[in-house]
């Protein structure tokens, strides 16, 4: 009897750890389709990359220079408009970037920030502003960072370049390592869009937590003339700056990639990075 006894307790304890199992294995098997089904959402279907396409559409860098001439004063509320729904298009596309697709989605945003400098490139080339007086009356220019500062030497210009490249592989690094879309507070992601892009990176000139963004229209007018390029010193006795046409294009691509790619890729991923803490 005793050994009949002890059979039905370890029979009945076997259908319950039996049980216990099939019911978590349901539970994972339930999660990890539902995941799934979440991961590989048609992109279409998702509101934020139409609201994002409109925003720069519209009113972003690619509608035309005429447009984007009339709102190139610093104290026209058009400029502020523009910018905020540059910024809040780049927001919602790469939101959707990292959660439709990842790790992936930011070399996505990445890709579209490259282009996005591109575009703005070939927009200066042929806008009215540059065409028809910043070719013809730049005459003089302050450096504002060290790729400009024709005084400074090459070696410490590529030195900083280095450091900076650096500095934005370990940025993307930690991003990639910290992204995880399923604890992210959307609060916070919104919260920095006003509070850190818009209020302290966005349409701050000189005084932006990123520095001054790219000089395009100086950089293609140094370009230009770069095989004939003759400058003067004011501040040490009007000293002769001759730099070499080669010199001038590597100063040029690296404040593109410093002052326009890494600057932008930096700015329009803090919401992303952000929204990971949890408080």
């Amino acid at each position: 009897m005793l050994l009949q006894v002890q059979t039905m307790d370890s029979l009945q304890n076997g259908m319950q750890s039996l049980l216990g199992r099939r019911h978590r294995r349901r539970r994972r098997t339930y999660h990890s389709i539902s995941r799934r089904s979440l991961i590989e959402r048609e992109w279409y279907g998702d509101v934020k990359v139409w609201l994002g396409g409109v925003a720069l559409l519209l009113f972003g860098r690619t509608r035309g220079s005429r447009f984007r001439d009339r709102c190139s004063s610093a104290t026209s509320n058009a400029a502020v408009y523009t910018r905020w729904a540059e910024v809040v298009g780049f927001d919602l596309i790469s939101l959707h970037a990292v959660q439709q697709y990842g790790d992936v989605g930011l070399g996505l945003l990445i890709v579209m920030l490259i282009v996005w400098n591109l575009i703005s490139i070939r927009n200066c080339l042929f806008s009215e502003t540059y065409t028809h007086v910043g070719e013809n009356t730049l005459s003089s220019f302050t450096a504002i960072n060290v790729y400009q500062d024709l005084t400074c030497p090459f070696a410490k210009v590529v030195t900083v370049f280095i450091g900076q490249i650096i500095f934005g592989c370990f940025y993307l690094i930690g991003m990639v390592t910290e992204l995880d879309v399923a604890k992210a507070k959307h609060t916070f992601w919104f919260a920095a869009i006003i509070a850190v892009q818009m209020s302290s990176m966005f349409g701050r000139g000189l005084d932006s937590q990123l520095g001054a963004s790219l000089d395009t229209q100086l950089w293609i007018h140094l370009h230009k003339h770069r095989r004939s390029l003759k400058l003067t010193n004011r501040q040490i006795s009007y000293e002769s700056i001759m730099p070499t046409a080669l010199e001038v294009y590597l100063r040029a691509w690296m404040s593109f990639t410093i002052n326009g790619i890494l600057r932008d890729i930096i700015a329009y991923t803090t919401p992303l990075l952000l929204m990971q803490y949890p408080s």
